[in-house]
């Protein structure tokens, strides 16, 4: 029982980066990283950097996990999570950070190094009423380490050592992230127009149950499609996230980012919130199904924060955890 439960946590501690099958083709994170090393690791070439073993590291005693199915070539920011191998998080801990890339000879060529920050993303305070009558405030809190600054320059196998320290941890501990840094992303990236898309509006349904599971639910961000933005000459944000049925756990405090900053830039900036779900098949039939516009968007996981510029153009974009200071300043930067 106890080995069953430990796998359990384990487990959970993998869905949290989406690590979870499903019909909809979110990225078995850990299965992904063992396929890439195995089929990738003769064909990487470092260019311009002569090759250099890295500092042996200890045995690791946490797990480090990539919150997220993609890094691309040019990204300088590397989000993960921390584990123990009982599947519990480590959460505010003190976290060195040496980024390597691999060569295709096997070494680790050293690139960067630096303190990752540990980012708490606070959902909205709700009031749930239990059986007896009595009222509850819950507030969803998720959290992610994060690394700035890494020249993410080439495609191929990468590693992050992380020394952990300080908080929640006893002594100096260690931890492995390995991920692939990859050319093209499997939705749309900065620099790209996204589709025209013709999402639900408040038009097409008599409420708005109909069309997101957000609670409460915000107006402003059901009133136009992706295509109508298109139209128009003002910057907007559209979020892929369902917090009554998200695999990643990580959709309900992304929504309550950006409906959180909303507040602060809804007469500057578009808002549209689209359910990466067919919330029918889900709420008849149990299963679920992307819909017609995830597959338009080809979106590996859930859920997807997007920016587009005046021009139509993607300026930012987050899988996963997105902070509302990341979010404010993509902002002020599209409205320039």
């Amino acid at each position: 029982m106890e080995g069953l439960t430990k796998m359990a946590r384990l487990m959970k501690a993998c869905t949290w980066c989406g690590a979870r099958s499903v019909p909809f083709p979110l990225v078995s994170i850990t299965l992904f990283i063992v396929i890439a090393a195995c089929s990738m690791s003769e064909s990487i070439a470092t260019s311009g950097v002569a090759p250099a073993m890295a500092t042996p590291s200890e045995h690791p005693n946490f797990n480090g996990i990539v919150a997220g199915s993609e890094i691309l070539v040019g990204d300088q920011r590397l989000p993960f999570g921390l584990f123990d191998f009982d599947g519990n998080s480590v959460d505010g801990a003190h976290v060195e950070v040496d980024v390597y890339k691999l060569h295709q000879n096997g070494s680790l060529i050293p690139v960067s190094s630096g303190d990752a920050t540990f980012q708490e993303i606070h959902g909205i305070k709700r009031i749930h009423q239990h059986a007896d009558g009595s009222n509850h405030e819950h507030q969803e809190v998720r959290g992610v380490y994060i690394y700035e600054g890494a020249p993410f320059a080439e495609s191929g196998i990468w590693e992050a050592h992380l020394s952990v320290s300080g908080p929640n941890v006893s002594g100096k501990e260690r931890a492995t992230v390995t991920f692939q840094v990859k050319d093209q992303s499997t939705t749309y990236a900065v620099g790209d127009m996204p589709p025209p898309s013709k999402n639900p509006t408040d038009r097409d349904v008599r409420s708005l149950e109909e069309i997101t599971t957000l609670e409460p639910i915000v107006p402003g961000l059901y009133e136009l499609t992706v295509a109508e933005a298109l139209e128009g000459s003002k910057p907007f944000v559209v979020i892929f996230s369902t917090p009554a049925f998200c695999v990643t756990e990580m959709c309900g405090p992304v929504l309550d980012v950006a409906v959180k900053v909303y507040a602060d830039y809804e007469d500057r900036v578009e808002f549209i919130h689209i359910e990466p779900w067919d919330l029918p098949a889900i709420r008849n039939e149990g299963k679920l199904v992307p819909t017609s516009i995830t597959t338009e968007w080809r979106l590996p996981t859930e859920p997807w924060t997007f920016v587009v510029g005046k021009d139509n153009r993607i300026t930012a974009r987050w899988e996963s955890l997105v902070t509302p200071e990341e979010l404010t300043a993509a902002l002020d930067s599209a409205l320039q």
